[in-house]
């Protein structure tokens, strides 16, 4: 099951959106040429946010990525040619210093990330390191955004500047796009946590490994309550649970799966070592009689019913596991098409 995109993390506005006083004021209309270079990194931030919600095309996502980091690239050249004022050039560089941050970190974090993806459901760690890795990589664009702001404002507090801080309709979509985008991000790892381990579990009983099964039905048992409880404890999105609700479906699915499902098969398989063992017996024994044979011979005929049982009810179980994975992923899509629109 991939998530693909969906749980990108939303980079931060680029710049603080402002309504400057004093509209006339040289220094007022030297920020207003820094800040112009912003609205095309917006709309290609979007741009990618957008795709990154609806689509499943990791490419695209990718090629959206590049398009945001040559535009900051061309902001950032734009930017470096501007005169001093008054013979500084701090605010200047400063906003130089953003935006090679950012480019630094679109170009190399994100692109890291891009490949930490195609690995990232090989195991729960893995993804965990993934979505630290996003972690990372935003708190350096948080960083470097709060050190711009700091020189925004000492640049307008030397030069008699008031300014009001204030939200575009671009902003508005971002900030709303990460909401989105951290809610189904803590939904989302509680629902991969029962999903791998049954993977897990799956593979264990595609080996005929009892042990293996026993101690990863168990596991499932625990992480799928673990994860049910935590889901208890989470509040709606805008009074949306369609991300929980569903989740649940899947996790009470495993405990079912676990707690009586495997539980035929397992009593098959120790059946099935039985026969093999009853079989070699029975070959030894050169002193064997028809009754002997006979025995043997229900034994086979129990094992096989049991075996049709276990066919049937493995079939039942992969039918119900595929309907419920295609409606958590399906809600998903609905989630994020809901509050991150496409335009």
């Amino acid at each position: 099951m991939k998530k693909n995109s969906i749980t990108l993390t939303l980079l931060i506005m680029l710049f603080s959106s402002v309504i400057i006083a004093q509209e006339k004021h040289p220094a007022v209309l030297y920020m207003e040429q820094v800040s112009v270079v912003h609205k095309d990194i917006s709309k290609r931030t979007w741009n990618y946010l957008s795709t990154a919600a609806n689509s499943k095309n990791l490419r695209k996502i990718n090629n959206k990525r590049l398009k945001l980091v040559k535009t900051i690239a061309t902001a950032k050249k734009e930017v470096s040619k501007m005169k001093s004022y008054e013979g500084s050039t701090t605010y200047r560089d400063a906003v130089v210093k953003f935006l090679d941050i950012n480019e630094k970190v679109m170009n190399e974090d994100f692109g890291k990330l891009m490949d930490m993806e195609e690995v990232s459901e090989q195991s729960y760690d893995a993804m965990e390191a993934y979505f630290l890795a996003k972690d990372i990589a935003n708190q350096k664009l948080q960083d470097a955004g709060d050190e711009l702001s700091a020189s925004e404002k000492e640049f307008a507090e030397k030069n008699g500047i008031t300014l009001t801080e204030s939200e575009s309709d671009l902003g508005k979509k971002i900030k709303a796009a990460s909401e989105v985008f951290g809610y189904h991000r803590e939904i989302y790892l509680i629902f991969f946590k029962s999903f791998k381990q049954e993977a897990y579990l799956i593979t264990a009983m595609g080996g005929n490994d009892i042990a293996a099964i026993e101690q990863n039905k168990n596991a499932l048992i625990k992480v799928a309550k673990e994860g049910i409880a935590e889901l208890e404890k989470k509040d709606s999105f805008k009074g949306n649970k369609m991300l929980i609700n569903e989740c649940k479906k899947v996790l009470n699915f495993y405990i079912q799966e676990a707690e009586n499902d495997i539980q035929l098969l397992t009593e098959y398989l120790i059946e099935n070592e039985k026969i093999g063992k009853a079989k070699k017996a029975l070959e030894k024994n050169k002193k064997k009689t028809q009754k002997d044979v006979d025995t043997f011979n229900e034994m086979v005929n129990d094992v096989n019913a049991k075996s049709q049982k276990v066919n049937e009810q493995m079939a039942k179980s992969n039918n119900k596991r595929s309907q419920l994975i295609d409606g958590w992923n399906n809600s998903v899509l609905q989630f994020t098409s809901k509050y991150v629109p496409k335009n």
